[in-house]
């Protein structure tokens, strides 16, 4: 062989040998990569598998918070129609009394008036008013 055909031989010898080299290292790191997204995508279903259920339970509870507010709505609704006719009979009671109370303070006032001696500016005695 000459020297020519013996280059050419060991050129072709290194190249297979760096070709397959970075082969495997392509495959190694083409394997490595996909046990990495392997386990990812379990993560990732787990996650989610996880997600869904806080988010069924989370669900669960608003429905109950829902319902609880609800009944509350309910009761607040029947207390304010059983405390209505107490707040008018209480409004009405309220009222008769402020006449009552009003009355009396114009007839006490009036009374009062009458009976008050009054100084005139130009007299030393109390006058009485009568009406």
């Amino acid at each position: 062989m000459n020297k020519f055909d013996k280059e050419i031989e060991r050129f072709m010898t290194d190249y297979s040998k760096d070709h397959e080299e970075a082969i495997g290292k392509l495959d190694k790191w083409a394997a490595e990569n996909e046990k990495g997204l392997n386990q990812l995508d379990k993560q990732a279903s787990g996650f989610e598998k996880e997600l869904e259920t806080m988010m069924g339970k989370l669900d669960g509870r608003v429905l109950e918070h829902e319902k609880g507010l609800n009944q509350l709505d309910t009761q607040a609704s029947g207390f304010e129609k059983e405390l209505e006719p107490k707040m008018e009979k209480l409004d009405q009671w309220f009222s008769k009394k402020q006449g009552e109370l009003e009355k009396r303070w114009e007839n006490n006032y009036f009374l009062n008036f009458r009976s008050c001696p009054v100084l005139l500016s130009s007299q030393k005695q109390p006058v009485k008013h009568s009406l």
